[in-house]
């Protein structure tokens, strides 16, 4: 699947919310790689693709990145509403009060986001500008989102 290349500048509180989110999505898909997950997958696509089982071998690699991380925040929070936006806002401002990790400092990590994520990100962005001269930037409409995630994972 294609992904778009992007350098974002996330903030520390961010960064602690997509590792809490990457580590329990890594713990989820070694247990569906314990449970078969890879077999079940070579299987389907030597099913599907018959001519290909001559003379090849499967090697599959999956991992959790930040860029998979905010590809599922995204998409879990683009159908709130604006007054559930705002919430979420005074919400992640006090709860990035609550991180404990003092050593954490704002990242620019380099991520693949799928196409729909970066045109939902500009579709939040127009959305969520209202009545404000300025657009809201691509890290914080981010970081919102990564909370909301989070928020919903583990509280």
């Amino acid at each position: 699947m294609r992904r778009i290349y992007k350098t974002l500048r996330l903030a520390y509180e961010t960064k602690y919310w997509t590792d809490c989110l990457a580590s329990k999505c890594n713990d989820d898909l070694q247990e569906q790689i314990d449970e078969g997950l890879l077999d079940q997958i070579e299987n389907e696509i030597c099913s599907k693709y018959k001519t290909l089982q001559k003379g090849i071998a499967f090697s599959f690699k999956y991992h959790v990145t930040t860029g998979s991380v905010i590809d599922m925040a995204v998409e879990e929070a683009k159908d709130l509403s604006i007054a559930e936006w705002r919430e979420l806002a005074v919400e992640t401002e006090k709860a990035k009060n609550h991180i404990e990790d003092t050593e954490l400092k704002d990242a620019t990590p380099s991520m693949y986001l799928l196409p729909s994520t970066c045109s939902e990100l500009e579709n939040l962005q127009s959305k969520l500008k209202g009545d404000n001269k300025r657009v809201p930037k691509t890290a914080y409409i981010i970081k919102l989102a990564v909370y909301h995630l989070y928020r919903k994972t583990f509280c």
